[in-house]
């Protein structure tokens, strides 16, 4: 009887708690919307940063990933082990730390660690990086390193060619309107014998039902291509493949391919010719 009368006591708390939580949520989401608005973006984005800013809040499922983002001492715990070979190859070369860049970063950096001991000039790129900086003084975050508000369509209008010796690209490609253009300035921005790395899943367009900014499906095909297959707007038919790095001065360094199923894990590394500009 003690215990049916402690949890009837807590219930009301715990509807409180809930209701509290669900009308947070709530505002949080028509903040975003008008934070996207005012920046002038498309409504599809306002999604993602809803998305961002429950997580900037501690309301979302990735507190620790957050975390891991923003602290200092555990920054270094989600710093990609594969950026090392290629900072080290690129500070031999031309003695100086290298200047990299995170496209399509959201609101924190995962190379933050990386900027934080000045192993690298950072610089994070978003298409809502101004709601972003917005979100971040709102919840009281520090960032160590310039944001860039660009899509990456618009990329070679935010930056000269060659401004780079690492573009970091991750999850984020296939969410573009024209994903084939954004590699392309992702590899104008890049300088010769730099490094574009790149991690995405395969097919996530047929993963997400083709909503929101899933758009397109981006697999690797026994050739260590990056294929990319685009669905028809407001359709779910995808046109013919084709592979977004034919035609420019890159070559293949690393890969997990072939990826041709759905939500396998892609991450390949080109580099840039030394040649070209």
């Amino acid at each position: 009887m003690t215990d049916l009368m402690t949890n009837v006591a807590r219930f009301p708390t715990r509807v409180t708690r809930y209701l509290l939580r669900k009308a947070t949520r709530s505002s949080i989401r028509n903040e975003a919307a008008r934070l996207t608005r005012e920046s002038g973006l498309e409504p599809r984005y306002a999604e993602e940063a809803s998305f961002w800013s429950t997580e900037l809040a501690k309301l979302g499922y990735h507190t620790d990933a957050i975390l891991e983002r923003s602290i200092p001492d555990r920054m270094h715990a989600c710093f990609p082990d594969v950026l090392d070979s290629l900072i080290d190859d690129v500070r031999r070369r031309t003695g100086q730390v290298p200047k990299v860049a995170d496209v399509g970063s959201g609101p924190l950096s995962q190379l933050a660690h990386g900027a934080e001991i000045r192993r690298i000039d950072l610089t994070a790129i978003d298409p809502l990086g101004d709601v972003y900086l917005k979100l971040l003084r709102k919840y009281r975050y520090r960032i160590g390193y310039p944001f860039v508000a660009s899509t990456g369509e618009d990329l070679t209008k935010a930056f000269p060619a060659a401004t780079f010796d690492i573009v970091w690209m991750r999850n984020a490609l296939d969410h573009a309107t024209d994903p084939a253009l954004v590699f392309r300035n992702l590899v104008s921005i890049l300088k010769p014998s730099g490094y574009l790395v790149l991690g995405l899943f395969s097919r996530e367009g047929t993963a997400e039902h083709f909503h929101g900014l899933h758009r397109n499906d981006m697999y690797l095909d026994g050739e260590s291509r990056l294929m990319l297959q685009q669905a028809e707007e407001g359709g779910t038919v995808l046109g013919p493949p084709a592979d977004v790095a034919a035609g420019l001065p890159i070559e293949v360094v690393q890969s997990t391919g072939p990826t041709p199923g759905v939500k396998e894990w892609i991450q390949i590394v080109w580099k840039k010719s030394s040649t070209t500009g």
